[in-house]
């Protein structure tokens, strides 16, 4: 499956080493330092909110989050290419833990409420019907908590060791508890009238298993092309022993 982000620029944009942003704190060492994580994940958050991104890592901010172009082989029977599209609701991220250590990043948090919008082209069969169309849509997410997990590497420059997340295989999203997921594809079979509002119904109806033939592909473009986005911006211009506590 292949995923084209922003992410793939970010190492272009220079190195110099950074001391840990005064809005962080360090960790203790170990995998006792959850409540540490959850503490700097909120001021992570806080930080781009209010700086509009983070300048100093030439990081975006979080309303929206852009991405360029997003091609998902949802199912072996069903493709879906997103493109211009914007992620609304990560402003109102809740942590709820995590850790970090020697080599595996886990964060824990809570989203009320996430938008996807862009442009679409869908093709192939969800569930048990066949589906085809280009143009506007918009996914809607409700009230649901998300795990993270990423292996560290260690890279060493001009003398310093700094954290990078390993190869995206190494890294897992999950989605849980998801209380609601809305669907909407404008222009379905090229604007049939009938066909289009119909096959929206039935994704909502059948919400659930439609979000289960997705959900795989969906976890890892929030993975792949934002958090690790994120995450890879900071690690990469923090030396590690900024990171924890001596």
């Amino acid at each position: 499956m292949k995923f084209i982000s922003f992410i793939s620029v970010l190492l272009a944009i220079g190195v110099y080493s950074a001391k840990l942003p005064e809005y962080l704190k360090k960790c203790k060492k170990g995998t006792d330092n959850g409540d540490c994580v959850a503490v700097n994940e909120q001021a992570v958050v806080d930080a781009l909110l209010k700086n509009s991104g983070e300048p100093k890592f030439k990081l975006q901010g979080l309303t929206p989050i852009h991405v360029s172009r997003i091609d998902l082989q949802a199912t072996p029977q069903l493709k879906v290419g997103l493109s211009e599209v914007d992620f609304f609701g990560f402003e109102h991220l809740k942590p709820t833990g995590g850790n970090i250590d020697a080599d595996t990043l886990h964060i824990k948090s809570f989203l009320p409420h996430v938008e996807i919008i862009g442009k679409y082209d869908i093709n192939g069969k969800i569930l048990i019907l066949p589906i085809q169309g280009q143009g506007n849509c918009n996914i809607t997410l409700v009230d649901f908590d998300v795990d993270y997990i990423a292996k560290l590497v260690v890279e060493e420059r001009k003398g310093k060791k700094y954290y990078q997340v390993a190869a995206d295989d190494n890294t897992t999203l999950k989605i849980n508890n998801i209380k609601k997921v809305h669907w909407q594809f404008n222009n379905l079979f090229n604007g049939d009238e009938r066909l289009g509002p119909e096959m929206n119904r039935f994704l909502n109806e059948n919400w659930k298993d439609v979000f289960s033939e997705v959900q795989v592909a969906i976890e890892q473009t929030a993975a792949y092309s934002i958090v690790n986005y994120f995450v890879n911006g900071y690690l990469h211009f923090i030396p590690i022993d900024e990171l924890f506590e001596e």
